[in-house]
């Protein structure tokens, strides 16, 4: 979990006229341990983090212990630094589905999109095969 020590959440912003998406405003912590080595001197988020920090906003926003189950399209636009760029903005829509939703999420730094997102989420669940 990257919430509170990765990553705050600054501020939540419903869309009044479109009750399936809102925006996030959240604060990058350039400190954390991860940077020391993603690259030191040269701080870089990993994908795998945005992409983390996207799934834990929209949990936190629904108020569920949600995963990530798909992820059908994904694409890094720009390098996030945390230092040169410790805010970020995640737009979030969404679609309820049976077993969760369907989620569109583009991140920014400023006006630059640096990462889209197409996935689902929902619940855990095990396998019987496991």
């Amino acid at each position: 979990m990257l919430l509170n020590s990765f990553f705050t959440i600054a501020e939540t912003i419903s869309n009044n006229t479109h009750p399936d998406s809102f925006s996030v405003f959240a604060t990058l912590n350039p400190s954390h341990p991860v940077f020391k080595g993603h690259f030191p001197g040269n701080p870089v988020v990993p994908g795998v983090c945005l992409i983390e920090m996207a799934k834990e906003i929209f949990a936190q926003t629904m108020g569920q212990n949600l995963v990530l189950q798909q992820a059908a399209n994904i694409k890094f636009l720009a390098v996030v630094n945390p230092e040169v760029h410790p805010f970020l903005k995640f737009n979030l829509n969404f679609t309820r589905e049976i077993n969760g939703f369907k989620v569109k999420c583009q991140i920014y730094w400023n006006e630059t999109v640096c990462l889209k997102l197409d996935g689902s989420v929902g619940n855990f669940q095990k396998s019987e095969n496991l």
